[in-house]
């Protein structure tokens, strides 16, 4: 949650490169874009004996620093592990 508000529709991307700079998404709804290929079951647990999913994604954002520095990534693909608490 932003400001202790769900935000639906959203995500976030925080990068820190090398010389310790922190980049993060912008908050301009049309400078980011996310599209989630597949969901499915991670055929084990993470250390904390929780389920995990596997999402394929693919995406494109433009990330800002506070110094104003910018990254754009276009069409960048890739697969990130979520663990989730069964209920």
């Amino acid at each position: 949650p932003k400001n202790g508000f769900e935000q639906f529709n959203t995500f976030s991307l925080e990068y820190i490169n090398e010389k310790g700079e922190a980049f993060f998404t912008s908050d301009a709804p049309n400078d980011q874009i996310i599209r989630i290929i597949s969901v499915e079951k991670y055929p084990s647990m993470n250390e904390a004996r929780f389920p995990v999913k596997r999402v394929h994604f693919a995406l494109s954002a433009t990330l800002v620093s506070a110094a104003g520095n910018t990254i754009e990534l276009t069409d960048l693909e890739g697969f990130v592990g979520i663990a989730y608490k069964e209920e």
